[in-house]
Parts: C-alpha cells; sequence; structure tokens
C-alpha cells in the first residue's frame, strides 16, 4: 500500500510503531557498546550527552539525563575511575565544576559505533537534503518530547 493509500491514522500507528523499535534497537545497541569497553548502559548515555552539550556542571549533566544529581555524581564517579571524564575547575570561577569528556571515551568507544555509522551513511543516501532537513525537524520534535516526557515523570508524585 502507497502512503498516499494509508489513513493518516494507519501512518501514525506505523510511525509509532517505527519510533519504538527505534528507541528499543537504540537501548540495545548502546548496551552491548557499553558491554564492550566495560560501562553501565547509563554511562555510556552521560557520555553522549557530554559530546552532545560539551563540558557541563554535574547538575545541568543529571537534568539532560532525567537523573538526580546524587546519581549523576555516582555515574561521574564511575567515567572518572575509567578514564573518560574529569572533572575540571579550570575556569574562571574555580567554584564550578565542570565535567569534561576526554579523548579516551572517543577512542575506545567510537569504533563501536562503526556499523551503525556505515548502515545510517547509507540510509541518507537515499533521501534528498529536503526529506533529510524533515526527518531531522522531526526527530528534533521527537527528542525535545521525550525530554518533556521525562521531565513530566520526575515532577510526578508517586501514587
Amino acid at each position: 500500500m502507497s502512503a498516499k493509500a494509508q489513513s493518516r491514522a494507519e501512518i501514525l500507528d506505523a510511525l509509532q510503531r517505527a519510533q519504538r523499535l527505534q528507541g528499543a534497537h537504540s537501548t540495545v545497541h548502546g548496551a552491548a557498546i557499553a558491554a564492550k569497553v566495560g560501562i553501565n548502559p547509563v554511562d555510556l548515555e552521560c557520555l553522549d550527552l557530554l559530546q552532545i552539550y560539551g563540558p557541563l556542571p554535574a547538575g545541568q549533566l543529571a537534568a539532560h539525563a532525567g537523573l538526580s544529581t546524587a546519581t549523576i555524581t555516582t555515574i561521574v564517579d564511575r567515567l572518572e575511575r575509567s578514564g573518560f571524564v574529569l572533572r575540571d575547575r579550570s575556569g574562571p570561577d574555580r567554584r564550578v565544576v565542570l565535567i569534561r569528556m576526554l579523548p579516551k571515551a572517543l577512542q575506545m568507544i567510537g569504533p563501536h559505533y562503526r556499523h551503525l555509522m556505515e548502515r545510517l551513511t547509507a540510509m541518507h543516501e537515499k533521501f534528498t537534503d529536503e526529506e533529510l532537513a524533515i526527518v531531522a525537524r522531526f526527530i528534533e520534535g521527537t527528542a525535545s518530547a521525550v525530554g518533556a516526557a521525562v521531565e513530566a515523570l520526575r515532577h510526578e508524585t508517586d501514587k
């Protein structure tokens, strides 16, 4: 059935299923990479956030990860012992401690993404720049929606 022959409900169902599968596969992929480099999957996600946002104070990293500051402290302790991050007080305000990802993290983790990156690059070639721009806009929107949902869950009172 072509996309034009599908109803909006069918398209949205297919989209939701695809997003759920992508989320599940991404979780499993991340866990496999984390196991290969000897870290926790959540620790790997925190490294990814540091790669995206750059050095961050622990509180901001906690907020981006949807975790408590106590949990982030434990994660940063593990990552620091593994040589993947550094607590950096070198800025103008030495009271501010930035969590900085070290080159070792990318050197050890990056190669494990090779298989995924090869497949994504091949897939990207099947789309026009205009189509990719629409996909990028959609994924940015879904990432924002998921982030807002995590924040809402954190602020819900337990029943």
